[in-house]
């Protein structure tokens, strides 16, 4: 892999991407809020989990919830699993349909194995389908034929105890290239507020390979697998029956398990080209007093891309998926029923127009897809940009996307705690003298949340040496899904919000060996109707993020990062400032020590959590590759 440094930043800005268009396009000339976050970048960030990579990235908030979960969302509504962001890796969404959202904890790679996770903040529907409204995360890992021969890394520190991963990649025949890898983590526990034990320490072991087989020079063939084990322990804070408004802290234990299968066909000859994926995923969990959910997912996906007159290029795709569930109930949580499948069928269709060749661009299209719980959407979207000279890219668009509800707001029943009624109405007045439980229900009736998504951006290249990004946003969201006021009865359509904001970065080469990154963030989230208005702060109004890389010698590797996060109401987080720092040092061309401290300013804070406290962490690791 290529040093950071020794690349020139126009080469920087010009990494291939594929997310926005669906087939690749020059990152500076895309038409989106995109940011590309490399293995490079990450490695030189030292930070060892997906969701902490994510920090990096401009305009988006990463919140350590625990030992194990993290809240990674973007342009507001940001709690919790984060419901509004699509995450997929090598092309498998790994989105939960029965909660909505991405548990972090299990969504994990050899991260010396990644190619570069692209990152939209914004809706892109139209080629990935429901749930991508606020942003998509699309990881994507390097071909076995750039992973070859042998890896290992292995280190510890005070929070991050152990950690080891290895991999091997070899040569199959002339075309053809494999890696098998694997890895183990175990991390301790966070803190509670008074400074206690949260009893919510982990480990995870994690496995794969992947094979990809260059038929010819058109056509590749790849196929990859992967399974996890995660064990855990969690303190559960559970109802008392019978008894008005008490609770219990309970020390429990839960685990997660996994394992998927996917292959991918695909060719392009630059003038046309197709794809046909296909994957199959399997999760079991097991957590929150023993509530348990099995999860089987296959998914089959074919797309073809063509150039018609030379001025239209015309993507189509179809795709199907069909997830089943079985669920064991608990004290807390129960679905009706307890088991259930669903169906997802699309279709997509997206034109992109040479209005003036090499300067101004259309691409209008629109997804279709019909699901098991709200028939059929439509998601369309436009977007145009202008290419004045090769320094500015300017562009505009209005998206539609959809987020289907959720397996737990149509199907559940989660009950809180239980009361007097009378005590209730008036806790200085007489008890009624029964007990109900206070319950949230399910509702088989709700509609997908909508949203109406504007953007302006602008993408300016000041110097060689420095390159500045803008964007603007402004979205208008309907029939969103809430908690109703009082925190029990039945989830309901009947919010409606507005966030807007904008987000600025730059890139700054200011030296040979010196790069500096920078970025600012503001949103503003204003929600209405008769809901619980929590997701107003469940995310910081302000973002700051700087990183500086700089080569002190050829041989030795300084790196900083600065993070301010804003407060986050919701939780009754106060604004905070991160510092973390590396250094790395080249022994051999084989050999590398790196040593890094994390939130080095303050013993501990709150991110995510009204309870949990995030602690300064220190680190050490070597690396063998030959």
């Amino acid at each position: 892999m290529e040093r950071l440094l020794e690349l020139p930043l126009e080469q920087l800005m010009d990494i291939p991407v594929t997310t926005v268009a669906g087939v690749e396009q020059d990152w500076f000339r895309s038409p989106a809020a995109l940011h590309v976050v490399t293995g490079e970048d990450l490695r030189r960030t030292g930070h060892r989990t997906l969701a902490e990579a994510l920090r990096v990235v401009p305009g988006v908030f990463v919140g350590q919830s625990g030992s194990r979960t993290w809240t990674v969302g973007m342009r507001g509504f940001s709690g919790g699993l984060a419901n509004k962001t699509l995450v997929l890796i090598d092309g498998r969404a790994v989105y939960d349909p029965l909660f909505g959202g991405t548990f972090w904890d299990v969504q994990d790679i050899l991260l010396e194995d990644l190619e570069r996770i692209e990152v939209i903040r914004g809706p892109g529907a139209t080629l990935w389908g429901a749930n991508a409204v606020n942003g998509v995360i699309n990881v994507i890992t390097r071909r076995a034929h750039d992973t070859q021969g042998f890896y290992l890394k292995a280190g510890g520190g005070n929070e991050e105890h152990v950690f080891t991963s290895a991999r091997y990649g070899g040569k199959a025949s002339d075309n053809g290239y494999y890696r098998v890898w694997g890895k183990y983590v175990v991390r301790d526990h966070t803190e509670t507020m008074p400074g206690g034990d949260t009893h919510d320490e982990w480990d995870l072991g994690h496995g794969g390979f992947r094979f990809d087989y260059d038929v010819d020079e058109q056509t590749r063939v790849t196929v990859q697998s992967d399974g996890y084990d995660v064990d855990f322990d969690e303190n559960q804070r559970l109802p008392v029956p019978g008894m008005h408004l008490s609770f219990m802290r309970r020390r429990g234990h839960g685990w997660a398990s996994g394992a998927n299968f996917l292959a991918r066909v695909t060719r392009d000859t630059g003038e046309s080209g197709w794809s046909l994926q296909t994957y199959y995923d399997f999760t079991d969990r097991q957590q929150a007093a023993n509530f348990e959910v099995e999860r089987h997912t296959a998914d089959i996906d074919v797309r073809h891309h063509f150039v018609v007159g030379g001025w239209n290029d015309v993507m189509w795709g179809l795709g199907y998926r069909y997830t089943a569930d079985s669920t064991r109930s608990s004290p807390v949580v129960e679905f009706d029923p307890s088991s259930r499948s669903l169906e997802t069928f699309s279709g997509f269709l997206q034109d992109t127009i040479t209005v003036i060749p090499e300067r101004l661009f259309a691409m209008i299209g629109s997804k279709l897809e019909h699901n098991s719980f709200t028939g059929v959407e439509v998601q369309p979207s436009g977007r145009l940009w202008w290419t004045p000279d090769d320094r500015n890219t300017l562009w505009a668009s209005i998206s539609r996307p959809v987020r289907v509800p959720s397996r737990t707001e149509r199907d559940s029943t989660l009950t809180l705690g239980f009361a007097d009624p009378g005590l209730l109405i008036d806790p200085a007045g007489p008890p009624a003298g029964f007990i109900v439980p206070l319950q949230v229900v399910g509702d088989p009736d709700l509609k997908s949340e909508k949203v109406l998504a504007y953007e302006l951006g602008h993408r300016i290249r000041i110097t060689p040496e420095l390159s500045l990004d803008t964007a603007l946003f402004y979205n208008d969201y309907d029939d969103l899904i809430f908690v109703p006021k009082g925190t029990f009865g039945a989830w309901n359509n009947d919010g409606t919000a507005e966030t807007f904001g904008f987000e600025l970065s730059a890139e700054w080469r200011i030296l040979e060996p010196w790069r500096l990154a920078a970025s600012y963030s503001f949103v503003e989230v204003e929600v209405h109707g008769p809901v619980l208005p929590q997701d107003q702060g469940n995310a910081p109004h302000h973002l700051v993020k700087a990183r500086s890389h700089f080569d002190v010698t050829d041989d030795v590797e300084l790196d900083t990062a600065l993070y301010f996060v804003d407060q986050v109401p919701t939780v009754d987080a106060d604004e905070y400032v991160r510092l973390d720092q590396g250094i790395t040092w080249r022994a051999t061309d084989n050999i590398e020590l790196a040593l890094w401290g994390q939130n080095l300013l303050q013993e501990t804070h709150r991110e995510a959590s009204p309870t949990v406290q995030i602690e300064r962490a220190i680190y050490l690791s070597a690396t063998v590759q030959f």
